[in-house]
């Protein structure tokens, strides 16, 4: 466990710099933006999302990226509901999760 916390301290702009930003950047920022120009939510919803998955494609590649929708579209709803903090806490706890994934899976693939 000591292992995977000192680990995470290393990847720190993965797991908590860039949900930060993309956060402020792809909900944030699209959203107040579109209040003054009288966008509707479903609107918001939309550009947020396939901005955030576009953002994505060029080191997820196509398949992963185009998955990225269903999570902007997730944070999209977070945002509108609860705010920016929690949907940048979400985001955090995400790509925590998603490290300690692939963490395992590289330790399974060099145990076989």
């Amino acid at each position: 466990m000591q292992k995977y916390v000192l680990n995470i301290l290393r990847e720190k702009n993965s797991i908590f710099s860039f949900p930060l930003l993309e956060e402020l950047h792809f909900r944030w920022l699209i959203y107040y933006t579109g209040l003054e120009i009288h966008q509707n939510f479903m609107t918001f919803i939309v550009i947020s999302s396939l901005a955030f998955s576009f953002s994505h494609l060029p080191y997820l590649g196509f398949k992963r990226g185009t998955i990225k929708v269903f999570q902007g579209i997730l944070m999209s709803i977070l945002f509108l509901k609860y705010g920016v903090i929690l949907t940048i806490l979400c985001h955090m706890a995400f790509n925590i999760f998603v490290y300690f994934y692939v963490q395992n899976r590289k330790e399974n693939y060099y145990e076989n």
